[in-house]
């Protein structure tokens, strides 16, 4: 579970589509705000599982969000965005290993060649 305060749940990100399943109220935000963008074709919730080696260990993966974007707002794309990318939601202030995120983001990109993201991030308008 994640560090941030729980409201598991569903929420509804287009109309008439099907309701995605959420782990937390930071995830809830993320993808109300992702599908409040005008680009946004699609998301999906834990839309995949990836296993890699990281320090002898066989580790395994799963990013919370997977987003389609057509076209990638400008300063998405700036922070690294590609139409297809995988989004790890935490808190700000939750501490990261910066070796572990980097060996996920590498197999992510290895293996499917989708960048991996974490939300909330900063872009040219500020903290979002």
């Amino acid at each position: 579970m994640s560090y941030g305060h729980h409201h598991g749940g569903r929420v509804s990100a287009f109309p008439g589509e099907p309701l995605l399943r959420t782990e937390s109220h930071l995830e809830r935000l993320a993808l109300q705000y992702f599908a409040g963008l005008p680009g946004c074709r699609a998301l999906l919730t834990q839309p995949l599982t990836i296993r890699f080696d990281f320090r002898g260990t066989r580790r395994r993966y799963t990013p919370d969000l997977l987003v389609l974007l057509d076209p990638v707002p400008v300063d998405l794309a700036r922070t690294g965005f590609d139409p297809l990318t995988l989004v790890e939601v935490k808190p700000p202030h939750a501490r990261m290993d910066l070796e572990l995120w980097t060996a996920r983001a590498c197999a992510l990109r290895e293996a499917l060649g989708l960048p991996l993201m974490r939300f909330p991030f900063t872009c040219a308008e500020g903290r979002i």
